[in-house]
């Protein structure tokens, strides 16, 4: 019997971004013989209609969106029965350690920095699209830290 395909969020204001994760996604999918199901935006608007139209399994985004921001789409995320089981990853033109202490406060699973070269993002794809395929859940750190 076949997975059901993985679904996968892709939100950045710049088109050649969008596109160049989108060809990551599908690269580490095929590598690990999953199907991904991709949706990618400009926006946090879109972003947010996104999340709440099919709840994905994944979230790739820029924190710097228009309209709503990254951090502000991933604490909805994390806010949401429906999302918060979803693996989110940051790959952001924010490098200063602030940046990444509040992404990380706000449970983000990982923070990468502009410009990403394809083997980290590779890797990091594909080490939670493998978890996600096992169906195991992702680790609440916001949960852990209020404790």
């Amino acid at each position: 019997m076949t997975s059901p395909a993985i679904s996968c969020l892709v939100a950045d204001p710049e088109e050649q971004v969008r596109n160049s994760i989108e060809l990551s996604v599908a690269s580490a999918a095929a590598a690990l013989g999953l199907e991904v199901v991709t949706t990618a935006v400009d926006d946090g608007r879109a972003a947010l209609q996104a999340l709440r139209s099919r709840a994905p399994s994944l979230v790739v985004a820029e924190v710097l969106l228009d309209t709503v921001n990254g951090l502000q789409l991933l604490r909805h995320c994390r806010d949401s029965v429906d999302t918060c089981g979803a693996r989110w990853i940051f790959v952001t033109s924010l490098t200063d350690d602030t940046d990444r202490y509040w992404a990380t406060l706000n449970d983000c699973d990982e923070y990468l920095s502009k410009p990403v070269s394809g083997v980290p993002l590779s890797t990091v794809l594909k080490k939670h699209l493998e978890c996600i395929s096992r169906g195991e859940e992702r680790t609440a750190r916001r949960e852990e830290r209020s404790r």
